[in-house]
C-alpha cells in the first residue's frame, strides 16, 4: 500500500478557518487585510492597497491520484484522518503552489476560505452637498455612490461542490469630526441641483454648528463607516450560516466655512 507524504505546509489554513467557521450557525467577526476578507477575532479592519478588498488572483485546485483508503501523512509522520467522501487537491495560486487539502461535501473548509479571500468589500465613497466648503448653519446633505452599495459575491468550487459567501451593506455611520454622528439605514439621496430645495428630502445629513477654522488643515476630519453583514453558503454540501460582520471606513476632510450677515440701515429722506 502506498504512503503518501504532504509536506510544504499541508491545509493547516484549512484547519484553523474551519475552527472558527464549522457549523451551519456559525458566526464570528471579519476583518479585511490585503487578502480580502478573512476570519478574524478583530472587529476593525485594515485598508488594502488596491481599496476594494479581495484578491484580484484566483486559486486553483487540481486533483490528486489518491484514493480515499490509502494513508497520508502530514510532515510530523501524523496520519491525516479524512472521512472518504472527497478528494485530495493540490492548491496553486498563480504560480505558487500553497499546498495539499482534502475538500468533502461535509469540511468544505478550505473553498469557504478561498471564497473569502476572493470577496470585494468595497470602500464608501461619500458624496457631500454643497459640493467642497460647508455653511455653519446649512443642512449637508450625506450620501454614498450606490455603486459602493450593492451585495458582493465570491464562489470557490471543484466538482460538485461550491461555496459562495455573500457580503450585504446593513449601515451606514458617518462620523462628522465636530463630535457628531450620524447614522443611516442606507446609502442615503443624492442632492439634485436641478430641483428646489422644498422638493427634495433626506434622512441623511447634518448640520455644522461652528466653522473649522480652528482645525489642523482648516478641515474637519469626517468619516463614513459601512458595515456589511457576511454568511456563507455550500451547494453539493454541508454548512452555510452567518459569519459576523465587516467595517470599512473612508476618512476625508470637510473644510467649514462661517457667512457672516451684515445689515445695513438706510434712512429715509427727511
Amino acid at each position: 500500500m502506498h504512503r503518501f507524504l504532504l509536506t510544504l505546509g499541508f491545509a493547516v489554513a484549512a484547519t484553523l478557518c474551519w475552527s472558527s467557521a464549522a457549523g451551519a450557525d456559525t458566526s464570528g467577526a471579519a476583518a479585511t487585510d490585503e487578502a480580502g476578507a478573512e476570519a478574524s477575532a478583530s472587529t476593525s479592519a485594515s485598508v488594502p492597497r488596491s481599496g476594494g478588498g479581495g484578491s484580484g488572483e484566483q486559486c486553483e485546485y487540481r486533483q490528486l491520484p489518491i484514493d480515499d483508503d490509502v494513508p497520508v501523512y502530514d510532515e510530523s509522520g501524523v496520519q491525516i484522518q479524512v472521512d472518504g467522501t472527497g478528494a485530495w487537491y493540490e492548491k496553486w495560486c498563480g504560480t505558487t503552489f500553497i499546498g495539499a487539502v482534502y475538500i468533502s461535501p461535509t469540511s468544505p473548509a478550505d473553498l469557504l476560505a478561498e471564497a473569502r479571500r476572493r470577496i470585494t468589500v468595497p470602500l464608501p465613497d461619500p458624496r457631500l452637498s454643497p459640493n467642497g466648503e460647508q455653511i455653519v448653519n446649512l443642512p449637508t446633505w450625506l450620501w454614498l455612490d450606490v455603486a459602493g452599495w450593492e451585495e458582493q459575491q465570491a464562489t470557490a468550487a471543484v466538482p460538485g461542490l461550491s461555496v459562495t459567501v455573500t457580503a450585504i451593506p446593513e449601515v451606514a455611520v458617518w462620523s462628522m469630526g465636530d463630535g457628531t454622528e450620524v447614522t443611516c439605514a442606507g446609502p442615503g439621496a443624492a442632492f439634485d441641483p436641478s430641483l428646489p430645495s422644498a422638493a427634495q428630502v433626506s434622512d441623511c445629513q447634518h448640520s455644522y454648528t461652528r466653522s473649522s477654522a480652528r482645525q489642523e488643515g482648516l478641515a474637519f476630519a469626517a468619516s463614513v463607516t459601512v458595515r456589511w453583514r457576511m454568511s456563507w453558503t455550500v451547494v453539493g454540501g454541508a454548512g452555510g450560516g452567518d459569519l459576523g460582520t465587516i467595517d470599512r471606513t473612508t476618512v476625508f476632510p470637510v473644510p467649514v466655512a462661517e457667512v457672516q450677515t451684515v445689515n445695513v440701515n438706510q434712512r429715509g429722506t427727511p
